[in-house]
C-alpha cells in the first residue's frame, strides 16, 4: 500500500512540474533542437561587417558629463562631432563637404610701394645726342600727356597741367610755345609759364588759317637756339603735330611717308576724314602752293 501512495505521488509531481515549466526560470522551457543528421555542419551565424556610413560618436556614457577614470582626475568629454576637424589651411567645411587638398602655386613676388614715379626723376632735356630722332622719352612726365623729344633740345606734346610747368622748370627748360586756335584764351598758360621763369609763345592757328604766315612763324620759333631748351604744346595735339609735318616736309626736306612718321608721335592725325579732313586740306594746299 506505501509503494503505492508513493509512486501515486512522484507521478502526480512529474505531470504537475511539466505543466509549471522548470524551476530554475518559472518558463516553459523551448523545444530542443532536431538532432543532426548524418555529416551535417554547424554553421555559425553571418557576421556585419560594413562600415557605418555616419561619424563615429563618442559612447553615450562618455556624454553625460564628468566621467571619473581609474587614476581619479575628472575629465570632460566634448560633444560628438558632426564634421571631422578641418586642417588650418582648408576652406570652411560643412555638413556633408569634402576636405580638398591645398593648392600649391608659384608665389608672386612682392610688389615694392617705394617704386619711384616718372615725374620724381629728373630728366635732362632733349640734346644733341637724340638730335634728328622723335622718340618718347624713357622717363614719361605724368603732367604732360603725349610728351615726346621732336629734336636736338625740342620736345613736343599737349598741355601740361600744373605740376607740367614744374616739370620743365625742373629739368632747364627755357620757353615754351602754345598753339592755339584764334580767338582762345591763353591767359592762364601765359601765367603759369612766367611764374615759372620760362619765356612764353603763343602761335594762333586753324585749318583755315594755316599758310605760310604761321608754317614761317612756327619754324623761326622752333629754330632760335636762344629759345632752347623748347616745349611745344596744344590742346588735343592736332595742331601742333600739322605744324610739325610741315616743318619736317620744308626745312628738313624730309618725304612724305618719313615726315607722316615723325609727326605722328608728336600729334599728327593720320585719318583723313571727320574733325582731321579740313586740316588735311589745308596741309595738301599749303605744300601744292609750296611746288615749283
Amino acid at each position: 500500500m506505501k509503494k503505492l501512495v508513493g509512486g501515486l505521488v512522484i507521478l502526480g509531481t512529474a505531470g504537475f512540474l511539466s505543466l509549471a515549466g522548470c524551476q530554475h526560470c518559472q518558463k516553459p522551457c523551448p523545444p530542443a533542437p532536431p538532432p543532426l543528421g548524418a555529416g551535417a555542419a554547424f554553421l555559425a551565424p553571418p557576421v556585419d561587417r560594413t562600415v557605418p556610413s555616419g561619424p563615429v560618436l563618442a559612447p553615450q556614457a562618455m556624454l553625460q558629463g564628468p566621467v571619473a577614470p581609474s587614476g581619479g582626475d575628472i575629465r570632460s568629454y566634448p560633444p560628438p562631432l558632426a564634421v571631422p576637424p578641418q586642417p588650418s589651411w582648408g576652406p570652411p567645411a560643412t555638413n556633408g563637404a569634402r576636405l580638398l587638398a591645398p593648392e600649391f602655386g608659384t608665389p608672386e613676388p612682392p610688389v615694392s610701394s617705394d617704386k619711384p614715379k616718372a615725374s620724381d626723376s629728373v630728366s635732362p632735356a632733349p640734346n644733341s645726342s637724340n638730335a634728328g630722332q622723335v622718340s618718347a622719352s624713357p622717363l614719361l612726365p605724368v603732367e604732360i600727356p603725349g610728351f615726346a623729344i621732336a629734336k636736338e633740345q625740342i620736345a613736343s606734346g599737349r598741355k601740361p597741367l600744373a605740376e607740367g610747368f614744374d616739370y620743365l622748370k625742373r629739368n632747364s627748360y627755357t620757353a615754351v610755345l602754345h598753339i592755339h586756335e584764334p580767338g582762345e584764351d591763353d591767359s592762364s598758360d601765359k601765367r603759369e609759364a612766367e611764374q615759372r621763369g620760362l619765356k612764353y609763345f603763343k602761335l594762333e592757328v586753324s585749318a583755315k588759317t594755316l599758310g605760310q604766315a604761321a608754317v614761317d612763324d612756327f619754324n623761326r620759333i622752333v629754330g632760335e637756339t636762344a629759345n632752347r631748351p623748347l616745349f611745344v604744346y596744344d590742346r588735343t595735339g592736332l595742331l601742333a603735330g600739322a605744324l610739325w609735318y610741315l616743318h619736317f616736309r620744308t626745312v628738313e626736306r624730309l618725304g612724305d611717308e618719313a615726315a607722316r612718321d615723325k609727326a605722328t608721335v608728336l600729334g599728327l592725325k593720320t585719318q583723313k576724314e571727320n574733325l582731321n579732313q579740313p586740316m588735311w586740306l589745308a596741309i595738301q594746299k599749303y605744300l601744292s602752293e609750296q611746288a615749283p
